[in-house]
Order: C-alpha cells, then structure tokens, then sequence
C-alpha cells in the first residue's frame, strides 16, 4: 500500500501507519511496534492531531525524540490535506494504563525535592491506575519502607481511615 501524505482513510493498516513512523524519523526499530500500537488505540489521521505526549506515553511510547518527532510529523502530515479538521485536544476518559506504573520508595530520610517528586508521580500513578478512593491509604502504604510502615503502624492506628490530604501530610513529617 502507498501512504499518500494527507489522503483522508490512509492511516488504517500496519503498513501505512509503519510508513508514517518511517517519515516522521522515529527509531526505525520501533515502527511496528508503533504502528501496532496506534491500530489497537484506534488511531486514525482524524484522531492523530488529538494525541498528546502524555497520550503516546500511556501507551508505551516512551522516547522523548519518537514522541517529538511523531507530534510534528502529526502536524506536516495533516497540514498537507485540507479535509483533515484541527481537532480539540480532549481527555481519554476513564482510560487504562497498559504499562506498569510504579510509585516511589517512600522513606524517612527523603528530602524536601523528593517528596515533592512523590506528590507528582502520585498525581500521574492515581491516574494512569484509576485507583479508587478506596484504594489510596493501601497503594500508599505499599509505597512506603519498614521504617515508615513501621512508625505509621505504631502512631497512627486510623491511618486507612484518613482522608488522602491527611494521609501525606503523615508521610510528610513521619521519621
């Protein structure tokens, strides 16, 4: 099949999406994959402006020069058909990470910049893993080292019970 650049309905197989990739210059490695990827998500040349850096990172697009290089080509590419509509960036409701997220170790000796870092990757882990309310104190205490499970057992008996605000605050000032 021959990809032409702006041809509304092209963007819907393997091999126009892997030639997409190839004239974007991501890692030519990973154009299957890629490729793959965009199919299993539905991904068309309507949808492809709509993909933000943290679209293509949820799922498993991960190298910062493939992420540019796709978002730009995103652009050449639809700027070179006058059907394609600029599309409003809007959020995937309710979507499933398909990678693994991870929290940080969550210890007594960490600094101020580092439980910061935490409170961040919070943010992204809650939502990459739509984890329940119900869920938080658990993930939380998961997250945490011996000695700060350890204090929170011992000062802190409602610690599941407690509101998620609380909760870090806790882990803030636990040593």
């Amino acid at each position: 099949m021959v990809l032409r650049t702006g041809s509304p309905g092209q963007l819907v197989d393997l091999a126009s999406w892997i030639e997409f990739f190839d004239k974007a210059g991501t890692s030519k490695s990973e154009h299957a994959r890629y490729a793959k990827i965009f199919l299993e998500n539905h991904q068309t040349e309507n949808t492809i402006l709509s993909v933000t850096a943290e679209h293509l990172r949820c799922m498993g697009i991960t190298a910062i020069g493939d992420i540019l290089a796709i978002m730009q080509y995103a652009v050449k590419y639809s700027q070179a058909s006058a059907t394609l509509p600029v599309l409003q960036q809007t959020p995937i409701p309710n979507y499933k990470a398909t990678t693994t997220a991870h929290l940080s170790r969550i210890t007594t000796d960490m600094t101020p910049q580092q439980f910061r870092k935490l409170c961040v990757d919070w943010d992204v882990y809650k939502q990459l893993t739509n984890l329940p309310t119900s869920q938080v104190a658990t993930q939380l205490y998961n997250a945490c080292d011996q000695t700060v499970q350890n204090a929170i057992v011992s000062s802190h008996s409602s610690f599941f019970e407690l509101e998620e605000a609380a909760l870090f605050n806790i882990l803030e000032y636990t040593e």
